[in-house]
């Protein structure tokens, strides 16, 4: 497990993680940004939001069909994605607020729902 380090404001990069790192990383951040600009279905969003983030992402490919409601949408420049961070780190009862509807949300992206989901579209191309 890593070891809590100081808070800053800085951005960090960061390379490849373990899974077991990465929960903490994720969990322990204050926001987690995702500005992806192609996704197919937006997993590094669902696993921050799984893991209690409060989450900045693009409305972009799926990543609407992952956040829902639960997170903070911007334009993948910049300007939208410093406005959007700047709101969150002074505003701790929004940064929350996000976080939960987050988790929350999360929660309903089981393998059982995704089987479900499979099976239904399976059935209705079988029909036609």
């Amino acid at each position: 497990m890593p070891r809590a380090r100081p808070r800053t404001r800085g951005i960090h990069e960061l390379g490849y993680l373990p899974l077991d790192e990465l929960r903490v990383l994720l969990g322990g951040s204050e926001a987690v940004v995702y500005a992806s600009i192609a996704e197919g279905f937006g997993l590094p969003v669902l696993e921050a939001m799984a893991s209690g983030a409060a989450v900045v992402t693009t409305r972009l490919s799926a990543l609407p069909e992952v956040g829902g409601d639960a997170v903070r949408y911007v334009e993948a420049n910049a300007a939208s994605i410093a406005g959007a961070l700047q709101e969150l780190l002074a505003n701790d009862q929004l940064r929350a607020d996000y976080a939960r509807a987050g988790a929350e949300r999360a929660a309903g992206f089981t393998w059982e729902a995704c089987a479900a989901t499979h099976l239904n579209a399976y059935r209705a191309a079988f029909a036609r």
